[in-house]
């Protein structure tokens, strides 16, 4: 899936003014894919926000020349909602005495979501 997309300009004209995009060393798990002549991002693999929530990039941005820029381009993962949530026991149990006050709490069970 296309994610954004950077673009660098040059005021040189022909073979000098061409720009070609590369990503610096900081993508060790390759997630992202840089087209080096369009700078569109793509993503290669499903992104998971309870494992990473953002991704800072160094792209670098040569001409024809040999001049070279670089800028950071940061990504931030947004969360949805795919885990379910857990109850924190296996099993809830307890004994309820038959002259119990009608709306006494009797039990409470609790369960927790990795989702924000």
């Amino acid at each position: 899936s296309i994610v954004a997309a950077i673009l660098a300009s040059d005021s040189d004209s022909g073979v000098n003014g061409e720009i070609t995009y590369s990503l610096e060393e900081d993508d060790d798990d390759s997630t992202f894919l840089l087209n080096p002549v369009t700078g569109v991002f793509n993503v290669t693999r499903s992104l998971d926000y309870e494992t990473q929530q953002y991704y800072i990039l160094t792209v670098r941005a040569v001409d024809g020349g040999g001049q070279a820029s670089s800028v950071r381009v940061y990504f931030n993962v947004l969360d949805v909602n795919d885990n379910r949530p857990v109850f924190n026991a296996t099993v809830y149990s307890t004994s309820i005495l038959e002259n119990l006050t009608p709306g006494s709490s009797v039990l409470v069970v609790a369960a927790s979501d990795a989702d924000d």
